[in-house]
């Protein structure tokens, strides 16, 4: 093989080889992004659910806002866990006792 043969053979290989781990990268940030995309989703609608919860305790009660959001954030955990434990109960396999 002569030696213009086996450059041009080696830059074909490199350039396959680096377009392969640019794809695989873009793919890897695009899910990344992705998934942020999602959080970021999830936290402007909890925002937006909890804004009348937060505006009524402040109007209504002497709460500050820093302490309506944090004590909405409570009433949501607290719903939520007793949701996930009464159906974690339902489900279990094993006698309640």
């Amino acid at each position: 093989m002569s030696l213009a043969a086996w450059t041009r053979t080696l830059v074909i290989s490199a350039t396959i080889i680096l377009l392969a781990i640019i794809v695989a990268g873009t793919i890897w940030l695009l899910s990344w992004i992705g998934h942020m995309v999602l959080l970021l989703l999830l936290a402007i609608l909890a925002t937006v659910v909890l804004m009348p919860l937060v505006d009524w305790l402040e109007r209504l009660k002497p709460v500050p806002r820093p302490v309506a959001v944090l004590l909405s954030y409570l009433c949501v955990l607290i719903v939520f866990g007793g949701i996930l434990t009464s159906s974690s109960r339902r489900w279990s396999t094993r006698p309640i006792s």
